[in-house]
């Protein structure tokens, strides 16, 4: 988890130095990062493009700042990163627990992970494709 703390003038959660240089590159980690609570300082799109795959936020008003901003490859990295984390969760790598061990609740949780997952992906690309269509439209209509 980023803090919202300043380092040199620069908020860590938007830091593509600490986040993909010294975290990702440096110490090799590929899981993925999430925010700490939405800040000041903390803007979603330099957030996004530092390395952030997860933002803590109530207001949900930051997904039309992601699409506008063409952050698609960004997203997608960070479906990437949080899929990475749940295949190698310890329940996913665990020698001692194996799948006929697992209580129906593990179960069900690692299912509606994935799925969330699927369903978050799809949403996103059905919002780029209705944006899309809506700037061709607004293209298309005579001056």
């Amino acid at each position: 988890m980023m803090s919202t703390s300043n380092l040199f003038g620069v908020f860590c959660g938007r830091s593509s130095e600490l986040m993909t240089d010294v975290l990702r590159g440096e110490w090799g980690f590929n899981g993925f990062v999430t925010t700490d609570a939405a800040g000041p300082g903390m803007l979603i799109t330099p957030s996004i493009r530092a390395g952030n795959d997860l933002w803590l936020a109530s207001d949900t008003s930051f997904y039309k700042t992601l699409i506008r901003d063409k952050n698609v490859g960004v997203m997608q990295e960070a479906v990437k990163h949080y899929l990475y984390a749940v295949s190698r969760s310890e329940i996913a790598m665990s020698a001692y627990v194996s799948a006929a061990d697992w209580s129906p609740a593990i179960v069900i949780m690692i299912v509606t992970d994935v799925v969330s997952v699927a369903v978050i992906a799809v949403c996103v690309f059905l919002i780029i494709r209705m944006w899309r269509r809506r700037a061709d439209k607004e293209t298309e209509k005579p001056a």
